[in-house]
């Protein structure tokens, strides 16, 4: 991630680097429960425990939480079978983009919110210096 990026980026560094699932999502929980998030980024399985844990912590929804809250940025699985339950524990509709991220690069991303699909990127492994 770029440097200019770091300063508003959370978890931390340190809390990333917990291997323990349980413990890492608690740390989380407790690094940002008193943040003002307005774009949250994660895979929707991983994200959805990350709210569960936040509103059995706080007893609140995300939306008043995290009253600026935006957008939901998601990749790696269908965010269908998860999209009801996402607004149950935000408390409203966010809207959401999808990507399309690998190890090999970055393929391809949601452009609109009128449309499904993704748009793909064919000069993503040369902007990436591949």
């Amino acid at each position: 991630m770029p440097s200019y990026l770091q300063k508003n980026r959370l978890p931390s560094w340190e809390t990333n680097c917990i291997e323990d699932w349980e413990t890492k999502v608690n740390t989380i929980v407790e690094e940002t429960k008193e943040e003002d998030l307005t774009v949250i980024a994660g895979i929707p399985s991983w994200v959805q425990m990350y709210f569960e844990k936040l509103k059995e912590k706080t007893n609140r929804n995300i939306k008043d939480l995290f009253p600026n809250f935006e957008l939901f940025i998601y990749g790696g699985v269908n965010y269908e079978p998860y999209r009801k339950k996402f607004e149950e524990l935000i408390g409203k509709k966010v809207p959401s983009i999808e990507l399309f991220p690998a190890s090999e690069g970055f393929f391809a991303y949601q452009n609109s919110q009128k449309e499904n699909g993704m748009l793909l990127l064919l000069d993503s492994a040369y902007s990436m210096n591949l």
